[in-house]
């Protein structure tokens, strides 16, 4: 149907633009790896290098993504789990799990953890890809 054509190619573009961006922003990493290996924040560390200004504006740019990112996710997961697990359960092992990724730290958890997120979420979409494509 018509409906299912265009959730298929918005899927696609939505892939091919998230891998564009991904690309980019690892080309700019890898002309500035000095900075960006040696900060927590490799792009608030570039952007810092430029303009002192746009760097210290770009830090509560990421502190506000991280947080409406991890909402999105956590409400994303419990949404999707709800179907087969009661909600408060949910709750629980997301504040447990938290918890355990404070006690990362930030470093830890922007240089580590964040692009794991990333990587599951490069699998989620391919797997809504391949759900949808009969081969």
């Amino acid at each position: 149907t018509l409906k299912e054509k265009k959730v298929t190619l918005s899927l696609i573009v939505a892939f091919i633009f998230t891998s564009l961006c991904g690309t980019v922003l690892f080309f700019a990493l890898r002309e500035h790896l000095t900075i960006s290996l040696s900060s927590s924040v490799p792009f608030q560390a570039i952007i810092k290098s430029i303009s002192k200004a746009l760097g210290n504006l770009y830090a509560p740019v990421i502190c506000m993504a991280l947080v409406t990112t991890g909402a999105s996710c956590l409400y994303g997961f419990i949404s999707y789990m709800e179907q087969s697990f009661k909600k408060t359960p949910l709750y629980i092992i997301c504040f447990i799990a938290t918890i355990l990724f404070l006690c990362f730290g930030f470093k830890t958890t922007v240089r580590v953890i964040y692009p794991l997120s990333g990587i599951f979420g490069v699998i989620l979409i391919l797997r809504i890809l391949f759900y949808k494509i009969k081969f």
